[in-house]
């Protein structure tokens, strides 16, 4: 199992964009590009800023609960 990249503190009420890739399977957020988290999941603080950020699709994309995106990496060994 990956280990998180950020604490339960960080995710609590935060939430994640995404779709689900098949080749290979992993779950394809909206990822940091510079700074601190570069290459980890952006977490928004509100289901409207991650549907208003420029990358989400919302043909393909959802948001869910960051927790949820975890387990869901974690359960699967999706890879982030």
């Amino acid at each position: 199992m990956n280990k998180l990249p950020y604490t339960p503190q960080e995710i609590q009420g935060k939430f994640i964009a995404c779709s689900l890739l098949l080749d290979p399977p992993s779950l394809g957020a909206v990822i940091y590009a510079t700074g601190p988290h570069e290459g980890l999941p952006v977490l928004y603080n509100e289901i409207a800023s991650a549907q208003d950020d420029r990358f989400f699709d919302d043909e393909i994309d959802h948001v869910i609960p960051a927790n949820e995106y975890f387990q869901r990496v974690a359960s699967n060994n999706f890879k982030f």
